[in-house]
């Protein structure tokens, strides 16, 4: 939809979660890892951090100029490609306008507060008496 297919790879795992966790082994839908060829998910996270003893999830955004994971939860991974590439590029090349991106920007910090607030209420109903 923003026009990156030629910029940004995309990876899948096999649906089944073996013993040494996710794989890229042969199945419906599984698209193998272009870069480091891997077997399984966690030698990304290795090739990342070799050190990594961590849970190992996906969805992942790897860097390729860095070598790195840029980020893991996919949640913010849609936040992050919702406004990353939004300034000057829009469908296939097309420019958004600064107005629509400033109606996004407010949208973005209305939502924000709006999940501060149910968090923050939440929090008072389980700890009445106390502010």
């Amino acid at each position: 939809m923003k026009g990156l297919e030629g910029m940004i790879g995309l990876s899948v795992v096999h649906w089944h979660m073996g013993a040494d966790g996710w794989t890229f082994e042969d199945g419906p839908g599984v698209i193998p890892d272009p870069v480091h060829h891997a077997r399984f998910l966690h030698e990304i996270y290795t090739a990342s951090q070799p050190d990594y003893t961590g849970r190992v999830t996906w969805p992942v955004l790897w860097d390729l100029t860095t070598g790195k994971i840029v980020n893991n939860e996919s949640s913010e991974i849609i936040r992050m490609f919702n406004s990353a590439f939004d300034r000057g590029r829009r469908g296939a090349g097309r420019f958004l306008s600064r107005r629509t991106a400033r109606r996004y920007r407010r949208a973005e910090r209305a939502h924000l507060r709006d999940r501060q607030q149910r968090r923050l209420s939440i929090g008072l109903r389980a700890q009445p008496g106390r502010l």
